[in-house]
């Protein structure tokens, strides 16, 4: 308990000193939010693969149905990814963390809880954001001024069949938090998609003996999601893979790509970080799928690398 009262008292201080930064860039701020409105309001279509992380995270509170459903209507958005964990009693809610905020100062952990009592409790939103680029990219006021909008929020659960429809017709990256529940998450995932169509669903996880279970009891779609190098020889295994984007290398996406295989790059929430990840994905930087808290401003960014290359 005390270490969650420090660490919010260091958010506390994080959200002062972000606030007071973003009121002294406010015309660099504002100029950036006018842009990304603009693009967004008038592109129809682009040749990128964008991927909503969490849904729209950035202006709504992360896997709940205002997320999904705005990612759902924005045309430069092409995947949504949502998370699913199991409760106490064996059903799928969307979530990224097991514990989650009653108040400040008090948790509940969806493992522990039964699903009628997670939907019927509402929840504390306080997050920030934990990738250094933002805090050194130039528009650092920008992508950090929504996050300190949203801390606060309070937000319910939503379930996965709630999270799917709330997609519409945009595919899916389904991501799957095994917590030594395998074989019950997988027999409950089932169960709860025996009437759905999951063509348009793509499953993955972090859990690599989670996702090569599900593989092998069911012909759904598996991303194997890859965060350390010494996870890389798992490449060979999944026709899909997601990469963290520190372990990107020219080589790599070179290989990967020969191979006619779908790579998905998580988290790509800064310019800084997109021109790194474009540099070395050289002629692929059309072919991979960019995964982000900010699909407006990341979509935005990578019409621009475009042009940039074109007029070359």
């Amino acid at each position: 308990m005390q270490k969650r009262k420090m660490a919010l008292l260091v958010a506390g201080a994080l959200l002062f000193t972000t606030g007071l930064s973003a009121h002294l860039n406010r015309e660099k701020s504002d100029d950036i939010a006018s842009r990304v409105f603009s693009y967004s309001e008038s592109v129809d279509d682009d040749d990128f693969l964008v991927s909503a992380h969490r849904g729209f995270s950035s202006l709504q509170v992360e896997n709940t149905v205002e997320a999904l459903s705005l990612a759902s209507e924005k045309n430069y958005i092409d995947y949504i990814e949502m998370d699913a964990r199991l409760t106490k009693d064996h059903r799928l809610v969307l979530s990224h963390d097991n514990q989650l905020l009653i108040s400040p100062d008090c948790t509940q952990e969806v493992s522990s809880s039964n699903y009628d009592s997670l939907m019927e409790q509402s929840f504390y939103y306080g997050s920030m954001p934990n990738h250094f680029s933002l805090w050194r990219s130039p528009e650092s006021g920008f992508l950090i001024g929504r996050y300190v909008a949203l801390n606060g929020e309070e937000f319910h659960l939503c379930g996965l069949l709630e999270g799917i429809e709330a997609c519409r017709d945009k595919k899916i990256l389904l991501d799957l938090k095994f917590q030594n529940d395998i074989e019950e998450f997988v027999e409950e995932l089932k169960e709860e998609l025996k009437d759905v169509d999951t063509s348009n669903i793509i499953f993955q996880s972090l859990n690599l003996e989670g996702i090569r279970y599900l593989r092998d009891h069911s012909d759904y779609t598996c991303l194997a999601l890859i965060s350390s190098s010494r996870d890389l020889d798992c490449l060979e295994e999944f026709p899909y893979v997601g990469l963290k984007s520190s372990l990107l290398t020219p080589e790599l996406i070179e290989k990967i790509c020969e191979e006619d295989r779908c790579v998905a790059l998580w988290t790509i929430d800064s310019s800084k970080e997109l021109n790194r990840v474009v540099d070395l994905l050289g002629d692929h930087y059309q072919d991979v799928i960019y995964i982000t808290d900010y699909p407006d401003f990341v979509a935005m960014m990578l019409q621009q690398k475009q042009y940039e290359k074109t007029k070359r």
